[in-house]
């Protein structure tokens, strides 16, 4: 069975209730995203301005602690990180990259299936970009796991990302029997030890959170979102 529903050639689509993915493939659908489902509140229409520091700096520890393990070349993240010294963000950007490969080594065997790629489902319909779905042995003698990994650079877990895991996994065809997110917190007050930690969902966890998620995606409005966008 294949891991993933064949890639149709998404591209983002930006707008007042958030972010979409569309397919020249099938041009009549679009696909709210799995983080503005989750994120929506009726007084969150998107704003103008720049990405925040954090998340620039997130975005830049994606690309460069996944781009050796993609087949395909990933996007270079082009916004800018405003509000924080030079010295300061390379730091934090060095930092969470030691501490992914650090994690990493905590592993036998890995082998990244799917990296940066975005997975979709039908019903109900959103899409989303997963991080990397890999398949690992954890020691020598153990069985090879299929798991979706997905990288953390803010502070360690919150209520929403087994939501967002769960999302993620009802999207695949086959069905990993973990999710795991790798949490790379370089903000020294909230993590002094500079140390990376993992968070483990079985399934009883997401199918408990995928529950939840249809919730959020009935409050949010369906596939076209609280107001219907008006595509061109």
């Amino acid at each position: 069975m294949p891991l993933a529903k064949k890639c149709l050639n998404f591209v983002n689509l930006d707008t007042p209730q958030g972010r979409f993915y569309w397919s020249p493939n099938d041009p009549d659908i679009y696909y709210p995203s799995v983080t503005t489902i989750i994120g929506w509140k009726p007084d969150n229409k998107k704003k103008g301005g720049y990405t925040g520091p954090a998340a620039a700096i997130g975005s830049l520890t994606h690309y460069k602690c996944l781009k050796k393990f993609s087949d395909h070349p990933l996007e270079f993240p082009s916004d800018p990180i405003w509000g924080v010294s030079k010295e300061e963000a390379t730091r934090r950007l060095n930092e969470c990259c030691r501490m992914w490969d650090e994690l990493l080594t905590t592993f036998y065997k890995i082998n990244h299936l799917k990296v940066e790629s975005v997975i979709y489902s039908a019903n109900p319909r959103y899409a989303g970009r997963i991080d990397d779905l890999v398949k690992f042995k954890q020691t020598e003698k153990s069985d090879w796991e299929l798991s979706l990994w997905d990288i953390k650079t803010g502070a360690s877990y919150e209520p929403k990302h087994s939501m967002q895991a769960a999302a993620y996994w009802h999207a695949l065809k086959r069905k990993p029997k973990t999710v795991k997110f790798f949490y790379l917190d370089a903000i020294v007050g909230r993590n002094p030890d500079q140390c990376g930690t993992i968070h483990t969902y079985d399934t009883y966890a997401l199918e408990a959170a995928f529950e939840e998620f249809q919730d959020k995606y009935l409050d949010y409005g369906g596939p076209l979102g609280p107001d219907p966008v008006k595509f061109i």
